[in-house]
């Protein structure tokens, strides 16, 4: 028998409120690069946990350039899988737990400040 097709991730689709977008153009990543803010988080040190609770005092758009993490949303929204490539938009007023298994590195900007 076939082996079944992996299933179409969406370039486009929010999850728990947080809209996530795959397949950015070089340009758009360029642009990233150059214009928004570096971010690493890793948990190599033993003195950095795991996991951590985040609140979004702003809305906050990041691009993951490498590693993973899982967002979980409080309350028992659906949790969000960040992985390189990927641009998630969280509203502003979100709660959350951030899980990172071992590092990730993010570029992040304020839309309302830009």
């Amino acid at each position: 028998p076939l082996a079944a097709a992996a299933p179409e991730v969406p370039a486009e689709e929010t999850i728990s409120g947080v809209k996530l977008r795959r397949g950015l153009s070089e340009e758009e990543v360029e642009r990233i690069e150059e214009d928004w803010t570096a971010w690493t988080y890793s948990t190599v040190s033993v003195l950095d946990p795991k996991s951590f609770p985040w609140t979004y005092g702003a809305t906050e758009q990041c691009y993951v350039t490498s590693g993973s993490a899982t967002v979980t949303p409080d309350g028992g929204g659906e949790p969000i899988v960040l992985e390189a490539g990927v641009m998630a938009t969280f509203p502003a007023g979100m709660s959350c737990t951030w899980e990172v298994p071992d590092r990730i590195t993010k570029r992040f900007i304020f839309p309302e400040d830009s």
